[in-house]
């Protein structure tokens, strides 16, 4: 499942700023749950999205707020 997230979001960090502008980081990119494992997401396909570190990160941050609903829709 890594490699095809990484395939599909061409290895590249899916975040995207309050502009809509997509990250351009193509390093260390890791694969994300948007609904969480605990919280019962699946090991699905359309439930990972790619995220450079920082963003990642970020999204375990107390506070951080994505707009996670727009990310899904963009995989």
């Amino acid at each position: 499942l890594r490699r095809q997230a990484l395939h599909r979001d061409n290895g590249q960090c899916r975040h995207k700023d309050p502009m809509g502008e997509r990250c351009s980081n193509r390093h260390w990119v890791q694969v994300h749950h948007l609904t969480p494992r605990s919280e019962g997401g699946k090991d699905l396909l359309e439930n990972l999205i790619t995220l450079c570190s920082h963003h990642h990160n970020l999204q375990h941050e107390p506070g951080f707020h994505s707009s996670q609903e727009e990310q899904r829709r963009s995989v």
